[in-house]
């Protein structure tokens, strides 16, 4: 106590005190971004598909009709989605930089791209949070375990997974590091994995069956129906083809697939019983298909949705922090890099890390996040993959830490290293003198 006092009592001691305090930074960071990010207070923005989740549907994952139910949609819902963001990020920064990873966090976490879903009555905002938390959670059971820490894992993973359909594709890729824990560990996270997958998946396959049907409809039309080649795939395994499809190719939405059900009734009596096998025929067996998920996050790897962001007012900070968002594009190599880390990590600690293992796991689940927004749907791509996107500049990240780290470790063992050699020298003297001593 008395120390404490004293601190406190020299200016000089006081400031060098707060300088290495990380976490005192950190509280500064989130607060300066709380106070600069945070929007106006109005009421949260509405779209179309925002009706389908005021109305409670069972189609929609549950978790943020479930907010809105409690929370409504007036200026509370923007707030709450806004401190649970900014909360997430910093949290996820704190875990893996401490005080410069929360500056980082809570940089993304107020840029106009994402803190502008946290103005709107859609799933993206909590879907993004979730996603931080879940991270977070990752890293911390990985490093040290405890039954209260599994607990929280298990229940992020699960909202989030509850959050967007898509999302659940994600899950398995975050029990990848405990591979290299302890056996009984790899066994938990595993089993609750698989089980959220499954519960999410029987979900969307029977309330949600609804969405996955227009889904599968939206990718017809939008992508298979207006390409040659794919026509004649269809073509060729009984899909019935009607110079009336033609009116409705490139559209997307519910009103368009109801129409075209009408005008075409044999196409949609094919479509019920062939449609699904069919397009995973198709889409697994095309080369370009397993390309085509990269190309597609490139291209919107800087995309502002406008249709949303036009009617979205934020404060000059969130403007001000885009540059950092945009900031992030690696070239091919460093993705390479990313896959390296686990065995520099088994060169200079003689075993490969959780940490040096989560990079080309979420790099593994970035393609396969991108894959499914993709190929699950063709209405608005770029919001589809928002997950992929954010997942990119995350991975990003977590590579550079993991990579400074082990630089860090390595520098710090070389000494130890270089003391090894100047031994041998002396030990062969040692043995000369003692030859010729046997000799004498």
């Amino acid at each position: 106590m008395q120390s404490i006092v004293a601190t406190m009592r020299d200016p000089k001691n006081l400031a060098r005190s707060l300088a290495k305090n990380q976490a005192a930074w950190a509280v500064l960071i989130a607060v300066v971004a709380l106070v600069g990010g945070l929007p106006p207070w109005r009421d949260a923005i509405v779209f179309p598909d925002s009706a389908s989740y005021l109305e409670m549907p069972t189609a929609r994952m549950p978790v943020f009709p479930v907010v809105v139910s409690v929370i409504g949609q007036g200026p509370a819902l923007v707030w709450f989605q806004c401190f649970v963001s900014l909360a997430a990020w910093c949290w996820l920064g704190w875990v893996v930089a401490r005080a410069i990873g929360v500056l980082a966090g809570a940089t993304i976490a107020v840029s106009a791209p994402i803190i502008m879903w946290n103005m709107i009555v859609l799933s993206e905002s909590m879907s993004l949070s979730l996603l931080a938390g879940a991270l977070a959670a990752t890293v911390l059971l990985f490093r040290r375990w405890s039954w209260w820490r599994f607990a929280v894992w298990c229940l992020l993973i699960l909202l989030f997974a509850l959050t967007r359909t898509s999302n659940m594709f994600l899950v398995p890729f975050l029990a990848v590091p405990f591979l290299v824990t302890s056996k009984r560990r790899i066994v938990y996270v595993v089993v609750v994995a698989l089980v959220v997958v499954a519960i999410v998946d029987t979900y969307s396959r029977t309330r949600g069956a609804s969405l996955r049907r227009l889904s599968m409809i939206n990718v017809y039309t939008a992508r298979l129906l207006r390409n040659e080649n794919s026509r004649s795939f269809l073509a060729a395994r009984g899909m019935p083809i009607n110079p009336d499809m033609q009116q409705f190719v490139n559209k997307t939405g519910r009103e368009n697939a109801r129409a075209l059900f009408e005008t075409c009734p044999d196409f949609a009596e094919w479509f019920e019983q062939k449609a699904a096998a069919t397009y995973y025929k198709w889409l697994f067996s095309r080369p370009y298909n397993y390309v085509a998920p990269g190309i597609s996050l490139r291209l919107n790897l800087d995309f502002l949705n406008l249709q949303y962001a036009e009617k979205v007012t934020v404060r000059d900070l969130s403007m001000h922090a885009m540059w950092f968002y945009e900031f992030f594009f690696a070239p091919w190599w460093i993705w390479i890099v990313g896959l390296l880390l686990p065995l520099a990590s088994w060169r200079i600690y003689g075993r490969v890390t959780p940490e040096s293992l989560f990079v080309p796991a979420l790099m593994f689940g970035l393609y396969g996040q991108g894959y499914v927004a993709l190929h699950g749907d063709r209405a608005e791509i770029s919001r589809h993959m928002l997950v992929a996107l954010v997942v990119y500049r995350i991975t990003l990240l977590l590579m550079l830490a993991a990579a400074v780290t082990m630089f860090l470790e390595w520098r710090r063992r070389r000494p130890a290293a270089a003391d090894r050699p100047s031994g041998k020298p002396q030990r062969k003297d040692a043995r000369r003198k003692r030859s010729k001593r046997h000799r004498r």
